[in-house]
């Protein structure tokens, strides 16, 4: 959809900078992918909040997709939270969603990306 906002990135591995900052646990702060890392690998934090927090970020995101790609990027998105948090059949179900949604919209740029990142796993 052309002219229709871009679906966010997620951050590399460089521009993650993990530090005990400010409460990030209330949702009202998270506004970003970046604040949503910077809450889910706060030391200490109660898995259930973690996940709480993970799955309003997703539900916010959900809303946001516009186009078939949107998803697959979504999932990758996805995939890369689950692994940061240690959850590595979370992050490969992601994965495995996205690389299938690649093949039946001919994304073969993104199911290159994704094989790797399952790989990788």
């Amino acid at each position: 959809m052309e002219g229709a906002p871009k679906m966010p990135e997620m951050p590399n591995d460089e521009e993650i900078k993990v530090e005990k900052t400010e409460d990030l646990s209330v949702p009202e702060k998270i506004k970003t992918i970046q604040d949503l890392i910077k809450a889910i690998l706060v030391p200490g934090m109660l898995e259930a909040t973690r996940l709480h927090l993970m799955r309003e970020w997703t539900t916010e995101q959900e809303a946001a997709v516009q186009t078939s790609r949107d998803t697959i990027v979504l999932n990758i998105n996805r995939a890369k939270l689950y692994e940061l948090v240690g959850d590595k059949e979370g992050a490969l179900d992601c994965l495995w969603e996205a690389k299938y949604q690649a093949e039946q919209e001919d994304e073969n740029e993104l199911h290159a990306e994704i094989f790797r990142k399952i790989q990788e796993i």
